[in-house]
């Protein structure tokens, strides 16, 4: 009787941390996702690309705001002067960032991702070769 007795209490707390649990992770999912923006308010970056420690020559650098929540969103482009800086306007949010120029053509290299703010933002893109 006692070994029921203890079986049972260990087979209810079981079942009372299990809950416990499902209660922590929660089923929302709602906090656990990352913001994701919908605006089409859009800001300014400016910055300079450099590829394994050198400044950029040139090249195209651009900036895509899609996300779940702007599919249609197309990215924007600008150009890279020679001294390697660039000036592009954006959706804020989210960007995910690709370079094209002569030294990304010779191989693989990491991308980058910017939180564009509203108003005027700066962001060095520093590129290495994978």
């Amino acid at each position: 009787m006692i070994f029921v007795a203890k079986s049972w209490s260990n087979g209810f707390a079981s079942a009372v941390l299990a809950v416990g649990l499902l209660a922590l992770c929660g089923c929302d999912q709602g906090g656990a996702a990352p913001a994701v923006s919908s605006s089409t308010e859009e800001g300014t970056v400016n910055g300079t690309v450099t590829i394994n420690g050198k400044k950029a020559s040139g090249g195209t650098i651009h900036f895509d705001p899609s996300n779940i929540k702007r599919k249609s969103v197309s990215a924007v482009s600008a150009e890279i002067s020679k001294e390697g800086t660039y000036s592009i306007k954006t959706l804020i949010g989210e960007n995910q960032i690709r370079v094209d120029s002569p030294e990304t053509k010779k191989g693989m290299f990491s991308v980058d991702s910017f939180e564009v703010k509203s108003g005027e933002n700066t962001h060095d893109v520093s590129l290495m070769k994978l």
